[in-house]
């Protein structure tokens, strides 16, 4: 893809130069990002590593609880600039129509998905961003992640202080481990749950078992109807009901669970 030549203004009035056609996917964002995802990685794919590692460094997480793969589908990623350079470790020689195309770009994708934290990856680009198109979004420029000053000041931490400064860090609690003894305390405090130690049924209450190691929470189990139980696999955020009777799985929707099975769901997502 070296030494091709084309003229720019050409690349936005008229698309990809047929010399480049059979090329693409060296410069082709969504195929460089899924390589990425699917673990087809070379050392340029640090671009993507270092900030979902950064994701991870916020929440307190490991590769056990969550892997990079996941944390970077946190993020919808683009280029700034929509030219490509077509010199491999070459960065883009931008002029104005450039500038004009990545300010038009941006400004349509932030009115369709709406996102509460920008972070640049290159202060180059940054530079070039017309602030007052999203205006209604946070915004920030770190150093390029694979660059030494990543791990810097004006990098990685900077990148953790802006993500810590946004909600966008809620929406991974599901990830963090769950501590048996903060459950108890949640639990203690509902009147229609009761602890128990053993799998038993009781017409009044809710009886609810937890199972963990370590004091890490494995799994929540509750008891109702003198037969059904409800539990919650906490490392694959998953639901599971049982007829203990039946000895089979029943649907949520079931009459004899649905209630308490939404019941059960809304604690854990404004509880746990």
């Amino acid at each position: 893809m070296n030494n091709i030549e084309y003229n720019v203004c050409d690349w936005y009035n008229e698309g990809i130069p047929s010399d480049l056609a059979n090329n693409t996917n060296n410069f082709n964002t969504r195929y460089v990002v899924e390589r990425f995802l699917n673990k087809d990685r070379s050392k340029a794919h640090s671009m993507f590593r270092n900030p979902a590692k950064g994701l991870l460094k916020a929440l307190d997480l490991t590769s056990e609880n969550i892997t990079d793969s996941e944390a970077f589908s946190a993020f919808a990623f683009m280029n700034f600039f929509q030219r490509p350079e077509m010199s491999a470790g070459k960065s883009l020689n931008f002029n104005d129509c450039d500038v004009k195309h990545a300010n038009d770009v941006v400004k349509s994708v932030v009115e369709i998905i709406k996102p509460r934290l920008i972070v640049f990856l290159s202060q180059k680009a940054f530079d070039k961003l017309d602030q007052t198109l999203i205006a209604d979004s946070e915004i920030c420029a770190v150093s390029h992640p694979t660059c030494p000053h990543w791990n810097g000041g004006n990098g990685l931490d900077k990148f953790i202080n802006a993500l810590k400064e946004t909600t966008i860090l809620d929406e991974f609690n599901r990830y963090k481990p769950l501590k048996e003894s903060e459950v108890n305390k949640i639990i203690k405090n509902i009147d229609r749950f009761k602890l128990v130690r053993k799998k038993s049924f009781n017409k009044d209450v809710i009886n609810c078992k937890l199972i963990s190691s370590d004091n890490e929470l494995n799994e929540i189990i509750w008891y109702f109807n003198g037969a059904y139980g409800i539990g919650y696999l906490v490392k694959y955020n998953v639901l599971w009901i049982w007829n203990y009777k039946t000895k089979s799985y029943v649907d949520e929707n079931d009459p004899n669970v649905s209630k308490i099975y939404n019941e059960i769901k809304e604690f854990i997502e404004n509880k746990l």
